[in-house]
């Protein structure tokens, strides 16, 4: 959908997204995203809808109006307010922005935990997975993509993750691995069932295990390890809400070798059974 910003030589682009009910009860989803061109000055949006406004400047100038100090940012930066604030922003130059309308499960705490840690505008150590990231959703829900709620889920807290990192002087330069840091991930998320050890996703991108680990962790903040983890209790949830499958059957698709090592690890990482989670979400 594409919008004609009143009296300015403006264009807002915003897509849709309707997440389901137990989307919005245990992940983070989207609501919408676009991406507003300004061709003049002194315009400003101001949209009023649930959750939260991720965005990142393509290029050109903006000054955040609901933030204290008014900052203006510069091409490249990245910002995040909640999606309710009153004049959001405004322009005395052009500028081109694309922007993620998301909320959810812990859409709120990482907000605070973000905002108290390093602040708004955000200055991400990696802004050209900022930047990645947010295409790849912008991609997905403008073209309808059919990618599972656990992965738009994964690819928002990837995003924010990203964001509350603090920065750290005289951080190692390493080259840029984006392309195979993201096949990696493909990798991983198409491949749960299996062992899925440092040595053999690392021979997939043609790499070595130990180069890997530190290329993975620089570009994702996560090791390997833990973004496995990470997508097999995404996926469990996926599999507990959308299937009728065993609890044994889910185990084991997602690579455990037991019924009881899963429902430990579930637990553990979710607070619930995973019977529990399973009949909570079909009370939705």
């Amino acid at each position: 959908m594409k919008y004609d910003v009143p009296e300015s030589k403006s264009t807002l682009e915003r897509f849709f997204y309707t997440p389901s009910a137990q989307a919005q009860a245990y992940f983070l989803c989207p609501y919408s995203v676009g991406r507003f061109t300004c061709e003049d000055s002194s315009r400003q949006w101001n949209p009023v809808y649930d959750g939260y406004i991720f965005g990142y400047l393509l290029k050109g100038e903006l000054t955040l109006f609901s933030v204290k100090g008014q900052p203006t940012l510069k091409a490249g930066t990245v910002f995040l307010l909640p999606a309710d604030s009153e004049k959001h922003f405004g322009t005395s130059s052009s500028f081109d922005a694309l922007w993620l309308q998301f909320g959810g499960k812990e859409a709120d705490s990482l907000y605070r935990c973000i905002e108290e840690r390093v602040g708004n505008p955000l200055k991400p150590q990696n802004p050209k997975r900022i930047k990645r990231l947010l295409k790849e959703i912008f991609n997905a829900v403008s073209q309808k993509k059919e990618l599972p709620e656990t992965e738009l889920s994964l690819k928002i807290y990837a995003l924010l993750m990203e964001c509350a990192t603090l920065p750290v002087k005289h951080r190692k330069k390493i080259k840029d691995y984006e392309s195979s840091v993201h096949n990696a991930e493909a990798y991983i998320r198409e491949n749960l069932q299996m062992p899925l050890r440092v040595k053999d996703i690392a021979r997939q991108v043609h790499m070595s295990p130990s180069h890997f680990s530190r290329v993975f962790k620089e570009e994702t903040e996560m090791s390997p390890y833990e973004y496995v983890l990470s997508a097999r209790l995404e996926a469990a949830k996926q599999y507990l809400t959308e299937t009728n499958w065993s609890v044994e059957q889910i185990a084991f698709r997602i690579g455990f070798n037991s019924e009881s090592n899963f429902i430990y690890f579930f637990t553990s990482n979710a607070g619930v059974s995973p019977n529990r989670f399973r009949k909570r979400s079909e009370m939705k």
